[in-house]
């Protein structure tokens, strides 16, 4: 198999498309907007003239040739943030999975150095549609760029960037989006007709929003639900019926689901949810006579949730599923590593006393202790004791190790 050899390598802009809760397009989440210009956009723009582009061949062209674009530096390929930021891991794990299913020697005679557009459709593998910022929670990490429910207490919390997100515009109203969503996958089909294209859903939270069902609707009445595999980021607090009675008509349905602690802490952590609900709903996929529907858990390594992670995965595996946990990054006072070293310490020890042994653990100690952010603890403090006054609710009634510092 041809390999390649740029040490920029990066399949996602070779392979898949990413657009935004606000229409606008990426060559991925951690993308800065700084290649694709903001004007371009699903209600205005064709996306294969796009896939074909200037700013699409330049990227693929440096990323084949050891040069890191601009879109990337910020997060990415920053000194500062390489090892670290939370996407990195992702984008490595598909750069290994992924790299198998392109035809590596195809890539570059198709990216030429003048940037011509001559990029064929034949690798294409995902396409992220980011539904609007509509959502039922309030996550403590989160922010409103991607949870309205966030907007009436955003500006008065303490240590966060006051952003007027209300103006976000819902792209999955315009009738041009989806004709030029939908015209795309034409091509992609015309071209071979048993591609499969794994559309991911994210939001927001996908499974309230009502585009979902446009785009199920139109792929419908197109014929083109064999070509279209499904997956989900949600917090599976909502599981509509009329939904899963869409499910039988795709490829393949897989959700990950977002958990951030067991029981009560995941309440916490995720406002107002409650684990009830969440158990409810697992309850339904259980029932669901569908194969190719599957389902894994995904966590983010907090100050809020250090101490529950293992609470958490033993849940998980006596669900026999999967948890992925990745370590929050941003904001930094939200971050493990932003606690004072003692408890840091402390929790560790807990770990070696009950001889915890996970396959993640190692990363999740090394990360925590491999730089220290303590300066940043007070931030967190200030913000919690904030939080905490507006929802009723107590981090030490999850987190009693804080007391001494309350």
């Amino acid at each position: 198999m041809n390999t390649i050899k740029s040490n920029t390598f990066c399949v996602r802009p070779f392979s898949s498309l990413y657009i935004a809760t606000d229409g606008s397009f990426k060559f991925c989440c951690a993308d800065t907007h700084v290649e694709i210009p903001r004007k371009f956009n699903i209600t205005n723009t064709n996306l294969l003239e796009l896939w074909n582009s200037s700013y699409h061949q330049k990227i693929r062209y440096e990323l084949l040739n050891n040069i890191v674009p601009k879109s990337c530096k910020a997060k990415c390929f920053h000194t500062k943030h390489k090892e670290e930021f939370m996407l990195v891991k992702p984008r490595r794990l598909l750069d290994e999975h992924n790299q198998r299913k392109l035809i590596l020697g195809n890539l570059n005679q198709n990216t030429s150095k003048d940037f011509t557009p001559i990029m064929s459709l034949e690798p294409i593998i995902s396409i992220e549609l980011s539904f609007s910022n509509k959502c039922n929670l309030k996550c403590r990490m989160c922010s409103p760029k991607f949870s309205d429910q966030l907007y009436d207490e955003w500006n008065s919390i303490p240590h966060v960037t006051k952003i007027d997100y209300t103006s976000i515009p819902d792209w999955t109203e315009s009738i041009d989006a989806w004709n030029n969503i939908f015209n795309f996958l034409e091509e992609i089909v015309k071209n071979n007709p048993n591609q499969v294209v794994n559309f991911i859903l994210s939001g927001g939270e996908p499974l309230i929003n009502e585009g979902m069902y446009r785009f199920f609707d139109l792929a419908l009445d197109k014929g083109l639900c064999k070509n279209i595999a499904i997956s989900y980021n949600t917090n599976l607090t909502v599981l509509p019926k009329k939904l899963i009675d869409y499910w039988y008509n795709f490829k393949s349905i897989k959700l990950s689901i977002s958990c951030d602690g067991y029981d009560k802490v995941n309440e916490y952590i995720r406002y107002p949810s409650k684990w009830s609900k969440l158990l409810s709903n697992l309850d339904i996929l259980k029932s669901i006579n569908k194969p190719n529907l599957t389902w894994n858990f995904i966590a983010t390594a907090q100050i809020y949730n250090i101490s529950n992670l293992i609470d958490l995965d033993n849940w998980v595996t006596e669900n026999s599923k999967k948890l992925y946990i990745y370590e929050l990054v941003f904001p930094t006072y939200l971050s493990i590593r932003a606690l004072p070293m003692d408890i840091k310490l402390s929790i560790i020890d807990s770990w070696k006393n009950q001889n915890i042994n996970r396959d993640w653990l190692k990363n999740i100690i090394i990360y925590m202790l491999s730089k220290d952010q303590s300066s940043e603890f007070s931030k967190f403090i200030d913000f919690t004791k904030h939080l905490d006054n507006k929802r009723n609710q107590n981090v030490l009634d999850i987190f009693p190790e804080l007391e001494k510092y309350w």
